[in-house]
């Protein structure tokens, strides 16, 4: 998993927002037979598109196997069972909790996996099954993972331009 997060995150998402999106707008206009050329964000927005879509696929495969294992191999339900166990009720409540898995739903989602995400923010359970209550926060993970790398990779693009201009 985390062989196809790196060659993901950092080969592929990259080449497709900057260099691949706009290839295969090149070749989808010249397979129509549009001579006009496309703008370059055409293809940023393209690239995204297609990682987008890439990216459901995979978290969906990724969802579907957790499910069909029901074993948990990321330790997220042992924790919740301890966290249940070991901390307080009332300390589980409050502003600052609310803020602090706000943060690390995030986190999990942009730097890790939409599942990871998922798997953080729902209830502890028997089962490993994804519930009707976890679409949505699955959902919301991988718009934050899609939009938050994107965001991500151009900033790097950007900054990396910027380094090049200042020594060239």
């Amino acid at each position: 998993m985390r062989l196809e997060e790196y060659a993901f995150d950092y080969l592929l998402y990259p080449f497709m927002l900057y260099r691949g999106g706009g290839l295969l707008v090149g070749w989808l206009r010249d397979l129509f037979g549009q001579d006009a050329p496309a703008m370059p964000a055409t293809g940023y927005w393209f690239g995204l598109g297609l990682m987008t879509a890439a990216s459901i696929a995979l978290n969906l495969i990724y969802v579907r196997a957790y499910d069909r294992m029901r074993t948990d191999w990321f330790g997220f339900e042992a924790l919740k069972r301890a966290q249940e166990n070991l901390i307080p009720s009332r300390f589980r409540v409050g502003p600052w909790r609310t803020a602090a898995r706000f943060t690390a739903f995030v986190y999990l989602s942009a730097w890790h996996n939409p599942l990871f995400a998922t798997l953080f923010m729902r209830r502890a359970s028997a089962s490993y099954a994804m519930s009707e209550g976890d679409w949505p926060v699955f959902w919301s993970a991988v718009l934050i993972a899609n939009l938050g790398w994107a965001g991500i990779v151009s900033g790097a693009v950007e900054a990396a331009k910027a380094v090049l201009r200042l020594i060239g």
